[in-house]
């Protein structure tokens, strides 16, 4: 393919030296046209080398940032990584830009989201010039208009709450809806589980500064908010999430990990997501969630019937889960109140000192009947924010789906869940599938069954990997 600068020179030779000296220069002409084409793999290698050095330098000053405030207790101001973040997205190429975005995910717990998000938002629709389809605006739109409905009898709502919320949904079903266009969706859950790795590794650390690892592994503490186990001001920004949030992250990370390994990718990714899988593995534990004891061994065993042939990637996916079992054997074997406690989880609803009783079945079944108490509820909702007020109910609805009816009600229901399996619905048909391809979306939907979706915000925002590693498959069958 000749390129503007070829043509141009070919249009100089034959009009202005004419026919007899563009027969002339014909060889020559050719001979620089080849050199052209030649060249324009290698300025291409050049050129993604370069954007790869630029996303590593900027999630380097992003990580180096959170160490420094988190780890070694300087204070660094909100807007700085908020300049930060918006500097990164203006010079990264878009691809980049939204695998940065994904790392951000996980982090967002210590972040100021309200503003990044927002930020991150309008730069993605000005990168895509236009080139979007019309649900991707008119699916969240229609819900944040829902929203503001219902809270006209919330007195306390507060505006940066609001437009926190609204960001995350319009980036939510910017990627869910969007149908025709392709990222870099390795490159996007490999960083999303980057992310999660050093928000676990972080609290963990500072955490383990009150607290031993034992004293996670038996029960007596939970691994989670750093504010209430260590005392340090919540008001302060720091990475901090409860434990069935951090088990939720870790679930997914896991799983996204586990399709990468499946996926065509530099060995040296490989090699690199192994450790990141028992690191999220080993920290998803210490939160002592039962969701995530279940939603691994589901994972684990749908991924293993999924791929059933016996490939290299299988290999050694069944030899790291057979490594795995046995190092958790010989470990069980030297800690057996590892057992006890997870047998408490599962047994008791009183796990540990100043926890109160969290039958889920309860919860649930006092929403359901007041949401059934008058039709306007049961019809539109009560709001995603003005919930606690509006119910008076102490505690939280620990079921993503429902939250979703108490939220908006039926008809809120049926078009935020259709909108949210239409990519599952598009996969389903494609005549090339591979199920494994489904593992994080299978992660992200279980572990919704037992914490919140829309609220806190951002635990929306893992539902966007699942989609992504959905859109691998359509990858790997047009690259066969």
């Amino acid at each position: 393919m000749c390129t503007p600068g070829v043509w141009s020179r070919l249009f100089h030779t034959y009009y202005v030296k004419g026919k007899s000296g563009f027969e002339n220069n014909k060889v020559m002409g050719h001979a620089s046209m080849m050199k052209d084409i030649q060249s324009q793999p290698k300025s291409q290698a050049q050129h993604k080398r370069k954007n790869w050095i630029v996303l590593f330098l900027s999630c380097f000053a992003l990580l180096g940032l959170l160490v420094v405030r988190d780890l070694l207790d300087y204070s660094i101001h909100k807007f700085v990584f908020v300049a930060l973040c918006t500097f990164v997205f203006i010079i990264l190429p878009l691809e980049d830009m939204v695998a940065f975005l994904c790392m951000l995910f996980p982090l967002s717990c210590g972040l100021p989201g309200t503003y990044i998000y927002l930020i991150a938002y309008v730069i993605l629709v000005i990168k895509r010039r236009g080139k979007l389809n019309a649900w991707q605006f008119i699916v969240p739109i229609a819900i944040i208009l829902q929203e503001i409905f219902l809270c006209f009898w919330y007195p306390e709502l507060e505006i940066a709450n609001l437009v926190h919320y609204g960001s995350c949904l319009l980036i939510l079903f910017f990627f869910v809806l969007d149908y025709p266009y392709k990222y870099e969706y390795k490159k996007a859950l490999f960083l999303f589980s980057i992310g999660t790795c050093f928000m676990l590794i972080v609290i963990l650390l500072v955490t383990l500064r009150d607290f031993t690892i034992e004293n996670f592994l038996t029960g007596y503490a939970r691994l989670g908010y750093v504010g209430e186990i260590t005392g340090i001001d919540k008001e302060a920004m720091r990475l901090s999430n409860n434990s069935n949030n951090l088990a939720y992250y870790a679930l997914v990370s896991i799983a996204s990990l586990l399709v990468l390994l499946k996926a065509k990718m530099n060995i040296l990714w490989k090699i690199i997501s192994l450790p990141m899988i028992a690191i999220c593995a080993l920290i998803g534990i210490m939160t002592v969630s039962r969701a995530f004891a279940l939603g691994l061994a589901i994972i684990i065993g749908y991924y293993i019937i999924s791929n059933l042939k016996v490939k290299k990637e299988n290999l050694l996916v069944l030899m790291v889960v057979f490594i795995g079992l046995i190092g958790a054997y010989y470990f069980l074997q030297q800690h057996p109140e590892v057992i006890k406690s997870f047998t408490k989880r599962f047994t008791s609803t009183k796990v540990a000192k100043n926890t109160i009783d969290d039958a889920r079945v309860e919860i649930i079944k006092d929403y359901w009947l007041f949401m059934n108490e008058k039709m306007f509820r049961f019809t539109f909702g009560i709001g995603t924010m003005p919930t606690e007020y509006m119910t008076g109910f102490i505690k939280a609805l620990h079921n993503g789906t429902e939250q979703i009816f108490v939220s908006y009600g039926v008809v809120g229901f049926v078009y935020i869940i259709c909108s949210l399996f239409t990519p599952v619905l598009v996969q389903l048909r494609r005549r090339s599938l591979s199920f494994c391809f489904f593992t994080p979306l299978i992660a992200v939907v279980f572990f919704v069954q037992t914490i919140q979706f829309l609220n806190p915000f951002e635990l929306m925002m893992p539902y966007i990997i699942g989609v992504f590693a959905l859109q691998l498959n359509q990858f790997k069958a047009k690259t066969k």
